[in-house]
C-alpha cells in the first residue's frame, strides 16, 4: 500500500493539505499587526501635543560689532589706495567708530606707499550703511580729500 499523502495521478484519493489552516493563521497574524498599529497610533495621540504650532519668530540680523564695522571700512579704503598691497592699518583700538541711526562713520589712519613708492601715513574716514548683507558707501575721505560722495547727499 502506498503511504504517499500527496494527490498524484497514481493516488487520486490521498487527502489534500489544509489550505484553510494556512489562510487562517496568516489572517490572524495580519489582524494582530493591524491591531498593534492602531494601538500605537492611539498611544501616540494621547501623548502628542495637538496645539497648533506658532510660526517661528523671524530672524533679526544682529547689529555688527565694532570689529566687523572696522574690517568693512578698511576694505573700502584699501580700494582707494594707490598701492593697496602695501597698506598697513592699525588695530581697531586706533579707530573711531561713530554709530548713527542709519549707518556708521569710521575714522583712522593707514600707512601705505604713494605713487613714488614712499611710505606715507594718511588719515581717512568712511561713512557707510548696511543694506541686507551688502555695504552701501556714502562718503570716502582720504588725507582731507573727499574721494567719493553718494549722489544726493
Amino acid at each position: 500500500m502506498d503511504t504517499d499523502t500527496n494527490p498524484t495521478p497514481a493516488n487520486p484519493e490521498a487527502p489534500k493539505p489544509s489550505v484553510g489552516k494556512q489562510i487562517g493563521s496568516g489572517l490572524k497574524v495580519g489582524l494582530v499587526i493591524i491591531f498593534l498599529l492602531v494601538m500605537t497610533g492611539m498611544v501616540y495621540d494621547m501623548f502628542s501635543d495637538d496645539t497648533p504650532k506658532a510660526d517661528p519668530a523671524p530672524v533679526v540680523a544682529a547689529a555688527p560689532t565694532d570689529g566687523e564695522i572696522y574690517i568693512d571700512a578698511k576694505a573700502i579704503i584699501t580700494k582707494a589706495l594707490k598701492a593697496p598691497s602695501t597698506a598697513k592699518f592699525p588695530s581697531s583700538s586706533y579707530a573711531t567708530i561713530t554709530r548713527y541711526s542709519d549707518g556708521y562713520k569710521v575714522s583712522s589712519y593707514v600707512d601705505s606707499q604713494n605713487g613714488f613708492g614712499a611710505m606715507l601715513r594718511s588719515d581717512w574716514s568712511v561713512v557707510f550703511t548696511y543694506v541686507g548683507d551688502q555695504v552701501e558707501v556714502h562718503q570716502v575721505v582720504l588725507d582731507g580729500d573727499e574721494l567719493y560722495r553718494k549722489a544726493g547727499e
